[in-house]
């Protein structure tokens, strides 16, 4: 099972590489949006372990804390149908990288969860204050969640490491305002709702080419 979901995540990143330079090629042709983003925050949740104790394996759950950067790249779909009601398709690849931990006693932990994601955004373009955008986002990533936890006892040190792959569902809910036609500054809720739970808060920019 273990070398299915690694499997699943190699499978997963050159996929997002192939589409990358795919829609690039595909957007100097076709007239499609291209962007970059990248942002930073706050990000929390459970990250899942496997344990092995002198052969005794064990499954949990650890929280985790930290800081979050997540580079993307996204493509806007020019579909006028949607454009007739002020609304735009987006179809985004990022990689988020997650550092953080937790302590709690006679124990703590550090994570890094590393997530290829894929997620189509919609826009909506309000008439009125045309450069705010507010926008909703739904998708999936698979992420690669590494965790070192250490034990401390009065007389004896502990230490364990893990590497699960996993899956989730994410949402998004955000804004974005467009200081210039090619630059805009943006704000974003994320949270996973199937699978690996976690939500993160983040601020970041965004470039359009």
């Amino acid at each position: 099972m273990k070398m299915l979901q690694k499997v699943a995540a190699a499978a997963l990143v050159a996929a997002l590489s192939v589409a990358a330079v795919t829609a690039e090629e595909g957007a100097k042709s076709s007239g499609l949006g291209k962007y970059v983003k990248l942002t930073l925050g706050y990000a929390t949740g459970g990250a899942d372990t496997e344990w092995d104790f002198d052969g005794l394996k064990i499954s949990e759950i650890i929280l985790y804390k930290g800081f979050e950067v997540v580079p993307t790249f996204g493509l806007e779909l020019p579909i006028s149908a949607l454009e007739e009601k002020n609304l735009s398709l987006g179809v985004e690849g990022s990689v988020g990288l997650t550092f953080g931990g937790n302590e709690d006693g006679a124990w703590k932990s550090t994570t890094t969860v590393i997530a290829p994601t894929v997620m189509g955004i919609l826009n909506y373009h309000i008439a009125a204050v045309p450069k705010l955008v507010p926008f909703a986002g739904l998708g999936f990533s698979v992420p690669i969640q590494i965790v070192s936890v250490e034990y401390e006892y009065p007389v004896i040190t502990y230490e364990n490491d893990s590497t699960v792959v996993g899956f989730k569902i994410n949402t998004k809910l955000g804004a974005r305002y467009d200081i210039t036609d090619s630059f805009s500054a943006l704000g974003e809720f994320d949270m996973g709702i199937i699978g690996v739970f976690s939500w993160a808060i983040r601020a970041g920019a965004m470039y359009r080419f």
